[in-house]
């Protein structure tokens, strides 16, 4: 069976020496009356003083006191802020995974939400379009059209034949009096490089 600790005297008596190792490290006027000292092991007591600061409701300055087995000096080893009882505390992280909604989560993953999935109680439901706006099912469609349309090959540069067979053409309207056909821009310049 554990031996239960025995609480220090001259260690719990050094209230004012816990008070006076706060001071300097703390705001002014932020340290309030002493709460009590607890044994934590031989020669070591933590003293507990009121925290009196902004946005810290229920919290306690904490400083740790020891001393040499025979020894008369006190020695601070720690101080701190902590949590008291009734401490207002933020409440516990939960992974942004675990807080999505099945519909967040499927729409993060790229995934099709099934129809017998509803909207949860609290959770938005997406909007009609309004006035000038496409329904979101034209929005689809024309993403997937751009998509199959990207997967499509490009179209092969004209041969140097049909370039010249067109070139011929222009020849002949010009020698006719009449305007040539207009060319694209890719087509002048390989007239010009040939």
């Amino acid at each position: 069976m554990a031996r239960a600790i025995k609480l220090d005297t001259q260690l719990a008596e050094a209230v004012r020496e816990a008070h006076e190792a706060l001071i300097p490290l703390v705001p002014a006027g932020s340290v309030g009356e002493h709460l009590g000292a607890t044994a934590d092991a031989d020669r070591l007591v933590t003293h507990r003083f009121e925290a009196s600061v902004s946005g810290y409701r229920g919290w306690e300055w904490y400083v740790t006191l020891g001393r040499a087995s025979r020894s008369k000096v006190v020695t601070v080893c720690e101080s701190g802020l902590l949590p008291g009882p009734d401490a207002l505390l933020s409440p516990d992280w939960v992974p942004w995974s675990e807080r999505m909604s099945a519909a967040e989560l499927a729409s993060a993953q790229g995934e099709d939400l099934p129809d017998d999935a509803a909207p949860e109680s609290g959770e938005s439901v997406a909007e009609a379009p309004g006035e000038g706006e496409a329904p979101a099912d034209q929005h689809e469609e024309a993403a997937a059209a751009a998509v199959d349309a990207a997967d499509e090959p490009a179209e092969a540069p004209a041969e140097p034949s049909e370039v010249a067979d067109e070139d011929a053409a222009d020849d002949e309207e010009r020698e006719a009096g009449d305007e040539p056909s207009a060319r694209s821009p890719r087509r002048r310049r390989r007239r010009r490089r040939s």
